[in-house]
């Protein structure tokens, strides 16, 4: 329980420093969406023939307009790539956190013959509650898939019990070969005292059927 209170706590401080450099280059590309960052524009042609010294000014403006633009323009595209490479990598490390806290508390997952038995049955268990394979294939917390895992264990188990008890009806009783040959004794003997009564009518012989 500690190791994964540990876990958790590291993955929402990586999440926070995540949410912090996400939300800087929301900005920028939200100053970037209003128009706060728009190329510049250069001088028109009429203003160098009307006048050249005016244009001359204002080309130098926009020569440092433009250099700046480029500047921030760069930067955007820098803590994109960054925070792409970023998000990779945490995410990275993270897979591999949960890999190995999963194959602590299953061993038998990363088993190379039981493995895909167990992989099949916990996807086959996730499908049964309504999950689709997709949601499954994303769902990458060990917690869940070991809490699915249980699940699985459980349904095998009512399942084995079901043709448990279906194999044992459809057994027949054994006669047991000595049982059998009393049996066929105690009926011929009964035949034989039906038989004497018919012929007697007494009532000794009826009391004797009477107790057979």
């Amino acid at each position: 329980m500690r190791e994964n209170a540990d876990a958790a706590k590291q993955l929402q401080e990586r999440e926070a420093q995540l949410a912090q450099r996400e939300q800087h280059v929301l900005q920028v590309a939200q100053q970037v969406q209003q128009g706060g960052l728009q190329a510049p524009t250069p001088p028109s042609k009429d203003l160098f023939e009307n006048d050249p010294i005016g244009y001359m000014e204002e080309k130098m403006k926009y020569d440092e307009a433009v250099q700046e633009y480029n500047a921030k323009v760069g930067q955007i595209r820098q803590l994109q790539q960054q925070q792409q490479q970023q998000t990779q990598a945490q995410r990275q490390s993270y897979l591999q956190e949960q890999a190995r806290l999963l194959a602590e508390a299953i061993p038998d997952i990363v088993h190379p013959e039981k493995g895909d038995n167990i992989k099949k049955g916990l996807m086959d268990t996730g499908v049964a509650y309504g999950f689709s394979e997709q949601e499954m294939a994303n769902d990458i917390d060990h917690r869940y898939i070991r809490a699915l895992n249980d699940a699985r264990k459980w349904r095998e188990l009512q399942a084995n019990k079901v043709k448990a008890k279906e194999k044992g009806s459809n057994v027949k009783p054994v006669i047991k070969a000595g049982a059998k040959r009393r049996e066929d004794g105690v009926s011929a003997t009964r035949k034989k005292q039906e038989q004497k009564f018919r012929k007697s009518g007494s009532i000794q012989d009826a009391v004797s059927l009477m107790m057979k």
